[in-house]
C-alpha cells in the first residue's frame, strides 16, 4: 500500500512539473512522463547488458581444452596471455567455462568486439593477449 502511494505522489509531481492545469491533467502528465522514465530505463538496461555480452556462437561444446579441434573460421594465430595471472575462458552466452593462465601460449581463430576466440565456443577478452 505504501508503494502505491508513493508511485502516486511521483506521479502528482511530474504531472505537476509539466504544467497540468487540471488535477486530471496532473494525473494524465505525471502518467505519462514516468511511463516514458521506465522505458528509457529499460532500455538503457538492455542495451548495457547486451553491450557486455560476449558474442554468441552456435556450438554447444563448453568445455575449456587448449588442444581441440575447432573449426578455422578465419586466420590461425598464435598468441600469449599477458596482463593477468588468471584469465577466464567464456562461451557465448558469457559463462565461465575455464581459464588460462598468465604466459600460456594459444592458438586463437578470430577477433569480434574486443573477443577473441580461443576454441569452439570459447572466449577471453582480446586486451588479455599479445601476439607472438
Amino acid at each position: 500500500m505504501e508503494t502505491l502511494v508513493i508511485i502516486f505522489i511521483v506521479v502528482v509531481i511530474i504531472g505537476g512539473l509539466s504544467g497540468a492545469k487540471s488535477f486530471g491533467e496532473t494525473v494524465q502528465a505525471g502518467c505519462g512522463c514516468l511511463i516514458l522514465i521506465v522505458l528509457i530505463i529499460v532500455a538503457l538496461v538492455v542495451i548495457v547488458f547486451l553491450d557486455s555480452k560476449t558474442p554468441s556462437t552456435n556450438s554447444t561444446n563448453s568445455n575449456y581444452s587448449q588442444t581441440n579441434s575447432a573449426p578455422v573460421s578465419s586466420i590461425e594465430q598464435r598468441q600469449r596471455v599477458i596482463g593477468s595471472q588468471e584469465l577466464n575462458v567464456r562461451n557465448g552466452s558469457n559463462e565461465i567455462v575455464g581459464k588460462v593462465y598468465f604466459g600460456d601460449v594459444l592458438v586463437t581463430y578470430e577477433q569480434v568486439n574486443g573477443w577473441t576466440r580461443i576454441g569452439q565456443n570459447q572466449w577471453v577478452k582480446s586486451n588479455y593477449l599479445e601476439p607472438l
